[in-house]
């Protein structure tokens, strides 16, 4: 008889366009329903991590506040979350013993300053030499973005490096419409 014999520990965090959570959805396989799963998450720029409960098999909503990152009164008081390099630890009792680790780089104040660019062209009839210009700027944009998130468990710097260089050239291309309009 075949049947599951030990917990499979696995999750994902979802990318949602929303700056001030993050979703954490519990993927794994239990022999039996854990008691009291726990997360350990480390922001960049921080060196200890914060703990949360998460409700195992099930999307975990988390903001600044039940994050601990800060205590709200209200709703509009949420912080934006840091983008860069987050870490992961999912664990469940014996919690020494079972827990699964990732690093995921979080790429979403990045993707609303590209949602920011992208409104402020028109690519509808690229055929100008300009034109053809910003789409390759946006498709090496777009490689970065994806580069940083691949890189991340394996080279660290370069996922980093890889940000930057698509945040700086954003930041450059937007500078340099606002100009044109004034």
């Amino acid at each position: 008889m075949l049947g599951l014999h030990k917990h499979i520990l696995d999750f994902e965090i979802l990318e949602t366009g929303n700056t001030k959570t993050l979703v954490f959805v519990d993927s794994s396989q239990y022999m039996e329903a854990p008691d009291r799963p726990l997360l350990e998450v480390t922001m960049p720029g921080f060196k200890n991590y914060f703990l949360v409960n998460v409700n195992a098999n099930n999307v975990n909503v988390f903001n600044s506040s039940n994050l601990g990152f800060n205590t709200v009164l209200s709703e509009t008081c949420f912080v934006d979350l840091p983008d860069g390099i987050w870490e992961y630890k999912y664990k469940i009792c014996p919690y020494k013993y079972i827990y699964i680790i990732k690093k995921k780089m979080r790429v979403t104040t990045l993707l609303k300053k590209l949602e920011e660019l992208y409104n402020k062209i028109d690519l509808s009839e690229c055929e100008g030499k300009e034109d053809k210009d910003q789409e390759r700027l946006l498709s090496h944009i777009h490689i970065l973005i994806e580069g940083a998130k691949a890189a991340v468990d394996k080279d660290a710097k370069k996922a980093q490096s890889y940000y930057k260089l698509a945040d700086k050239l954003i930041t450059k291309q937007l500078d340099r419409l606002c100009k044109k309009c004034k």
